[in-house]
């Protein structure tokens, strides 16, 4: 007797819900700067203890907040100089020249 074939139901499987929009880069810069705070001041608090004083954690992190800046300064500016040593200039530039060609 031969075997019947049998068809297997599909389960209908509802879509995948939408990814969703990237937030603009200045909330996700600001959001991510205050988390990286946070995430120094736990650090901060567990090494100087329970017994520390909110005014010591708050000048650590001031301290902490300062010497980050100067390091981003410091990328940015290196940055900078590597890009004026093989030549590329900012994007204005660019617009500039177009300016320039439409004149003539």
């Amino acid at each position: 007797m031969p075997k019947k074939s049998t068809k297997i139901a599909t389960v209908m499987t509802p879509p995948p819900p939408p990814t969703p929009t990237p937030a603009p880069a200045s909330n996700r810069a600001s959001r991510r700067e205050v988390e990286l705070c946070e995430r120094e001041r736990g650090k901060l608090q567990a090494k100087f203890g329970a017994d520390a004083t909110a005014e010591v954690v708050e000048d650590a992190l001031l301290a902490w907040e300062r010497k980050r800046k100067r390091l981003v300064d410091k990328r940015k500016s290196k940055l900078i100089e590597r890009k004026a040593n093989l030549g590329i200039k900012k994007k204005d530039s660019s617009i500039e020249k177009n300016k320039k060609k439409n004149k003539e």
